[in-house]
């Protein structure tokens, strides 16, 4: 946004240095010489200083419009770059509005797999007393710990993608 702030000033900057071609210039120069030579044999060694001033007056006239096109061409590059800085801040802040909603989603989430794994460690806890009291086989033990090894995997992944957005939106703000 810094950038694209710098680049609309640089635009206004531009557009008014294009605005002053509309008047007329002056130019201004001087200057002093100074020479050593020698004059006569008489008199010797003589210096010579001599100063200058020039001034000059120019003006275009835009008949063929020249300078209203240059003009134009400035305000309207001016006019892009702020549209360019205004669809940047949208940018940013519809990708804010994005990953809050994109991180209350994963909170959903992440409180359901909670409870799936609450779930399925109470599921084995049951199996496993089942089986302590021969009513089931092993089996029912085998695929209630391997539920639950799903269901903690998707725990933890869930966590990391919230970590993971929490750390993308921060950055954004």
């Amino acid at each position: 946004v810094h950038i694209a702030l710098a680049r609309v000033n640089e635009a206004r900057a531009l557009l008014g240095i294009q605005r002053l071609e509309y008047f007329p210039q002056i130019n201004v120069q001087g200057g002093l010489r100074k020479s050593d030579g020698a004059d006569s044999l008489l008199t010797g060694v003589t210096n010579t200083e001599m100063g200058y001033v020039g001034v000059g007056l120019s003006w275009e006239l835009d008949l063929w419009g020249r300078l209203r096109r240059l003009n134009e061409a400035a305000a309207a590059e001016l006019l892009a770059t702020e549209e360019g800085r205004k669809s940047m801040i949208l940018t940013v802040v519809s990708d804010v509005a994005r990953a809050y909603m994109e991180m209350i989603e994963l909170d959903d989430q992440v409180a359901i797999t909670d409870t799936q794994v609450v779930i399925r460690r109470a599921s084995l806890q049951l199996a496993r007393g089942r089986f302590q009291g021969g009513l089931t086989s092993e089996m029912d033990v085998r695929q209630g710990e391997h539920a639950l090894a799903i269901a903690e995997g998707s725990h933890f992944r869930a966590l990391r993608q919230r970590t993971q957005k929490e750390n993308e939106l921060s950055v954004l703000l």
